[in-house]
């Protein structure tokens, strides 16, 4: 006998939400914005996000002078702001000032790994 399967269709978002979730669902995570290096954004995380298209035109420019460099880590007053550059996106992880870096780095570069 064979079954008749249903697969609904999967939309590119829900993938990347789904390998996102490891990341997203830390603690001290605030936000997690996944964007196109013209500013398009292609995944932003369910949580409170304060990422304008102004606030990503200055990342997006920030990652472009720093040329040898996959990832950056800005430290602010309120917290962290983790920068990376991949070659068909980038990724802006906003993280609580209590957050941590070397686990929310790690986990980043697991989740990217499976979405390359």
């Amino acid at each position: 006998m064979r079954a008749n399967a249903y697969s609904p269709p999967t939309s590119p978002r829900n993938v990347i939400e789904r390998l996102m979730r490891p990341l997203v669902s830390l603690d001290d995570v605030i936000s997690l914005t996944v964007f196109e290096h013209d500013g398009f954004v292609i995944y932003q995380s369910e949580n409170n996000s304060n990422h304008t298209a102004h606030q990503l035109g200055r990342w997006i420019e920030l990652l472009s002078t720093v040329a040898d460099t996959k990832n950056l880590t800005l430290v602010l007053e309120n917290g962290h702001i983790i920068l990376r550059k991949e070659k068909k996106f980038n990724v802006v992880l906003d993280l609580t000032r209590q957050a941590n870096l070397g686990r929310a780095r790690q986990t980043l570069e697991d989740c990217i790994n499976e979405l390359l």
